[in-house]
């Protein structure tokens, strides 16, 4: 499943933290946001990884799930785009 991932936190030291993880799952799409192709095992380390890092008051972390419907509705404008759905899945 395509999935949004966005973060918000005002340490720096968390904020490179949480780059460094979610650009492993997917691509940055802006400067606290990335999109990628997660298959359930996949979000579920992504998860786990945020969790480590997380100041439950101080950060805020999305992982938005976009359905196949919804994708299609997307809207990217300027020199954003959106990730094409892998050819093949690497586990």
């Amino acid at each position: 499943m395509l999935v949004v991932i966005a973060y918000d936190t005002p340490s720096n030291r968390r904020r490179r933290k949480m780059a460094r993880i979610a650009d492993d799952f997917g691509c940055r799409i802006q400067k606290s946001i990335f999109q990628g192709w997660l298959n359930r095992d996949m979000r579920h380390n992504l998860i786990k990884k945020l969790e480590q890092i997380v100041d439950k008051k101080e950060d805020s972390i999305f992982i938005i799930p976009v359905c196949a419907r919804c994708r299609n509705q997307l809207v990217a404008l300027g020199t954003v785009q959106i990730e094409a759905l892998p050819p093949y899945w690497i586990v």
